[in-house]
């Protein structure tokens, strides 16, 4: 079949996940189409072939998505979701889609199953699968300080995390006190988000891995990717930096848990898991898990594991070959955090600037890729008009346009 008889790939979204998703189906000859809130990132992509801003409902109108997708001027199109509220709208309109659009992921009550921690956390004691022991924490406080005593280190998290972080700046809050607690939950009430404790696993960096891949119609899993985190910025509840690609016979106990979970919900589509080495029990424990692409999805293609590919042919009842073999000591970077991780890292005389720099070295790069480097040449000068916006004086600004306000 040739590219111009194909079924269209849209690309729901207009973050870095979704530029990955374009570029991993661009590059096996899928014809796409970005649907997004704006003209930007992958507009700039070899393999976009047409933007369609402002059509997307907001996070809060899932079921708006149906009326919004129809009126693409395209017969039939395969959808990837690319953020949250995005696979969940998929989700509630599978049934008024199925004729012209079409998608392989599981139904909604699954994925709020998942996507939810709060339930995550439920389904996981029922399971028995080693996890963070998790407290929800309500608006009245009562018998909480116990609970915070239970849990050394514990941190404050959303139970959806959906633009948790552009509001508070961080993905999770450390608290030291139920007094610290009671404000930091009460603040986080006060911006709508519901929140809940969790313990918190000891041990550096490289104790985080993640298995990722995907779940086809009829429940197989036809993939497994395992890589394990090197760096990441901020420390502690931050994003990975620097990863590199790893057997997954080194992570067997997580296959375990994620056979367990996956049979027991019933769970179809792409996935990305998060697992915390425990030192202290000899266990992986599972933190939260991806209902949808991930932002590392191109580097799992690159290594050999195209799960876009798969989606996108399992979504049109196409068989799936499995995936048993990858590359395995693939690094991968992302250049925006690993820079603020090196400093802070060297800073620290926890790494010299020579053993930063040689990391670097034969790495696939988040944004850059000399197939398509435009996407990153975009950012770069997006990131260096702000980086300078902030940093120039206020009153050179005025001077030379009096009229700008500055925020």
């Amino acid at each position: 079949m040739s590219r111009k008889q194909q079924v269209q790939a849209i690309i729901l979204g207009s973050n870095p996940t979704a530029l990955g998703v374009l570029r991993c189906l661009g590059r096996v000859r899928i014809p796409t189409i970005h649907v997004g809130l704006k003209i930007g990132l992958l507009s700039f992509s070899r393999w976009n072939q047409r933007d369609f801003p402002s059509l997307l409902p907001g996070p809060s109108q899932p079921g708006n998505l149906a009326a919004a997708l129809e009126k693409l001027p395209i017969d039939k199109g395969v959808l990837f979701p690319c953020s949250d509220s995005l696979a969940m709208a998929v989700a509630i309109s599978k049934e008024q889609l199925r004729d012209r659009f079409f998608s392989s992921s599981a139904t909604s009550e699954v994925l709020r199953r998942l996507s939810d921690k709060s339930e995550l956390a439920d389904i996981l004691d029922l399971c028995d699968i080693p996890h963070p022991k998790t407290v929800i924490v309500g608006h009245e406080h009562d018998n909480q300080e116990l609970e915070l005593q239970k849990m050394a280190g514990a941190f404050l998290k959303p139970v959806n995390s959906e633009g948790f972080v552009p509001r508070f700046g961080v993905k999770a809050f450390q608290v030291n006190s139920d007094e610290d607690m009671i404000s930091k939950v009460a603040e986080i009430h006060e911006a709508g988000y519901e929140v809940l404790l969790q313990e918190y696993v000891p041990g550096p960096a490289c104790n985080h891995y993640f298995i990722d891949g995907f779940v086809n119609r009829f429940g197989k899993i036809c993939c497994l990717f395992a890589r394990r985190r090197l760096r990441m910025y901020p420390p502690d509840f931050g994003n990975s930096s620097s990863m590199t690609s790893i057997a997954i016979e080194d992570v067997a106990g997580a296959v375990d848990s994620l056979g367990v979970l996956f049979e027991k919900v019933r769970y179809r589509g792409i996935f990305s898991s998060e697992f915390k080495y425990d030192e202290r029990d000899d266990l992986f424990k599972l933190i939260e898990i991806n209902v949808r692409p991930w932002l590392f999805v191109e580097f799992a293609a690159h290594c050999g594991v195209n799960v876009c590919k798969m989606a996108y042919d399992d979504a049109l009842e196409r068989d799936v070959s499995p995936i048993g073999d990858y590359k395995i000591g693939v690094k991968c970077v992302y250049a925006y955090y690993d820079i603020a991780s090196g400093w802070s890292l060297f800073k620290a005389r926890q790494l010299t600037a020579w053993a930063w720099l040689k990391s670097w070295w034969g790495a696939k790069f988040t944004f850059f890729c000399w197939d398509d480097p435009m996407p990153a040449i975009y950012n770069s000068f997006k990131w260096l008009g702000g980086f300078l916006k902030r940093r120039l004086p206020v009153n050179s600004l005025q001077r030379r346009n009096p009229h700008q306000l500055i925020s």
